[in-house]
């Protein structure tokens, strides 16, 4: 987690190009597939080394990308069958849950998820450690949570009568975040919070390729594992909203992002398994709305990080869940 300590992808990029309406969310942190990112960065003792070799890793999935995209290779996706699909995303489902119930609770789960049988593993360190639970997290959740889902109710019965969507998430951070500094939430009740959160764009940098031998293969299977998450949650959504999709300009579109990354201190990037359902049921439907949270989220990097100090992480964690 302490390979790249800025972290900003370019989500505009990819709203230029995507094939998938704007319904898709950029970044996934690819939390998921760390396990085969440090394996191959074992020997990488600096931070200076893991900045280094991030970079470079982008900067090779992006050109990976591209030359499928322009090689139309993007026929692979023929193998991602509806049912396929509809196992995987029922999947991811299941995975970003329990990555949350450790926030839920207020506790620290030992486990991770990108562990040979990391899901089992969690629930069991989960088990461990719930005598440990912060009561004043939970009593959060089970405020936040009813809120969120009477707002998705709220919404979908009136989102033909009035012209846009009434922004509960907003609200709820807003509302979480004011309460939390009036209340000094962490120092009086241990409540965890988001805290310092770096200001400002990471200056830009050429990625090192001395590191790409060592990356080659790291490079290839994540290509293929953020194609795959990219595309599978592409087919769900425009199954979903009724549009076509094309393979090689989702390939092309990640390409693009990743390529434009590797430059400015970015992960390889994918699509959202959490953030992208998240802005399906906010209501945003076309490219647009990527481009509002880019400019939302520049705003918030350049001036407003400070005031999203005091935030419990649990509020963002009910969202997420929602």
């Amino acid at each position: 987690d302490k390979i790249v300590p800025y972290i900003y992808v370019p989500e505009e990029f990819y709203v230029y190009w995507e094939a998938s309406n704007g319904t898709l969310s950029i970044p996934e942190d690819f939390s998921a597939y760390n396990a085969t990112v440090n394996s191959t960065m074992v020997l990488l003792d600096r931070e200076d080394d893991l900045v280094s070799a991030a970079l470079t890793l982008s900067f090779m999935i992006s050109i990976i990308m591209l030359y499928l995209s322009f090689l139309r290779l993007g026929l692979i996706h023929v193998y991602l069958s509806y049912p396929l699909v509809g196992g995987f995303t029922t999947a991811i489902a299941v995975y970003v849950f329990t990555s949350q119930l450790g926030s839920l609770f207020g506790v620290t789960v030992s486990s991770t998820l990108d562990e040979a049988f990391g899901l089992i593993k969690t629930y069991v360190s989960l088990y461990y450690v719930i005598k440990d639970t912060n009561v004043t997290t939970v009593v959060i959740a089970l405020i936040c949570i009813p809120i969120l889902l009477l707002g998705k109710v709220v919404n979908n019965k009136f989102k033909k009568k009035i012209k846009f969507l009434i922004p509960f998430e907003l609200i709820v951070v807003c509302t979480a975040t004011i309460v939390s500094y009036e209340t000094e939430l962490y120092a009086t009740y241990g409540v965890l919070i988001v805290g310092d959160i770096p200001t400002g764009f990471p200056t830009p940098s050429i990625p090192d390729m001395s590191y790409g031998t060592k990356l080659i293969s790291t490079a290839v299977s994540i290509t293929l594992v953020a194609f795959s998450v990219s595309f599978s949650m592409a087919k769900m959504f425009a199954e979903k909203h009724k549009y076509n999709i094309n393979a090689n300009q989702e390939l092309f579109a990640l390409g693009s992002v990743n390529l434009f990354g590797a430059f400015f201190s970015c992960y390889p990037a994918s699509a959202s398994v959490s953030r992208s359902p998240v802005q399906d049921d906010s209501g945003g439907k076309t490219q647009a709305a990527s481009l509002v949270a880019v400019a939302i989220v520049g705003i918030v990097i350049l001036a407003l990080a400070p005031a999203l100090y005091s935030l419990p992480k649990v509020v963002l964690s009910c969202i997420i869940v929602v």
